[in-house]
């Protein structure tokens, strides 16, 4: 997928990322110290809304983007069904990351 991206562009991968929340925490502050004017959340089609929230309520400053980037695949009605009862839990893992990182 990397290869994929503009010859330019800088990317900084998490491949094992095991938390929402905590890739999330860690994209904001890296983008913030890179200066980065936008991350590009990428994953799956059901998730993708509930990351670009996160990644965007995690951001410490405002002006960096945030967009997503999916593929369709796999998926079933669980999944579509624990992001909907994660969606209000949002602030609270966020915090939680936080203390982690």
């Amino acid at each position: 997928m990397a290869a994929a991206w503009e010859p330019d562009a800088h990317l900084v991968r998490r491949d094992r990322a095991s938390r929402t929340a905590d890739s999330a925490v860690a994209a904001a502050r890296m983008a913030a110290e890179l200066d980065s004017g936008e991350i590009v959340v990428v994953t799956s089609w059901w998730h993708r809304p509930r990351a670009q929230l996160m990644t965007r309520v995690a951001l410490p400053r405002r002006g960096i983007r945030v967009t997503g980037s999916s593929a369709g695949g796999p998926w079933s009605a669980w999944q579509l069904v624990r992001e909907a009862l994660c969606l209000p839990l949002v602030p609270v893992h966020l915090a939680l990351a936080r203390r982690r990182l």
